[in-house]
């Protein structure tokens, strides 16, 4: 199926930590560039949309500001 990853914070003494969360989607509609989907709560404030190395549900990740 179509998913994507999403970013969670986790609140921890030394300060937050960026967990990447696999999230299932359905693509609604498509065209060359763009995609509409369903399947993302209002709570995720990040997808993940590069990464420098394969992700993993659970995986810690980096935020890079640009």
């Amino acid at each position: 199926g179509k998913f994507v990853y999403i970013v969670e914070a986790k609140n921890t003494p030394i300060g937050n930590r960026y967990i990447a969360k696999r999230v299932d989607i359905q693509v609604i509609a498509s065209d060359d560039k763009n995609s509409a989907i369903s399947g993302i709560d209002a709570y995720a404030n990040y997808v993940i949309t590069t990464a420098s190395k394969p992700l993993s549900d659970g995986m810690q990740v980096r935020l890079v500001e640009e």
